[in-house]
């Protein structure tokens, strides 16, 4: 990346950080070789790991569908679990849909949509 393309990045991010669905931008500048930093908020879960995370454990959507559809009720904590998980999965949703709602607002577009880049609260 050029200076002028993180320089372009920098005041896009400084224009959407005040919304709290989005990663906060503290500051930035150049290190000893011209080498640019960006100091941003410190976010260690992200929807990569989330998804990591719930799939080792069995946690999947085929397993949603599975305990609540095919579940009787006498297997209330199974049944539970998976009401649970949907619930989870629907504020993550709800968040990513608000800041990509927030960016398209400014008339721009996230051109990398990977699970590794949406932080998840």
């Amino acid at each position: 990346m050029s200076n002028t393309d993180v320089l372009n990045e920098v005041k896009v991010f400084e224009k959407l950080s005040s919304d709290a669905f989005l990663v906060q931008i503290y500051g930035h500048g150049w290190l000893p070789h011209s080498d640019h930093y960006i100091d941003m908020e410190l976010c260690s879960f992200n929807l990569d790991t989330w998804i990591r995370n719930n799939t080792a454990r069995g946690r999947t959507l085929s397993a949603i569908n599975a305990s609540i559809a095919n579940m009787p009720e006498s297997h209330g904590r199974l049944r539970s679990e998976g009401w649970e998980l949907l619930e989870e999965l629907l504020s993550i949703i709800f968040q990513i849909i608000r800041g990509l709602s927030i960016v398209h607002d400014h008339k721009l577009i996230h051109r990398g949509f990977e699970p590794e880049k949406w932080y998840v609260f």
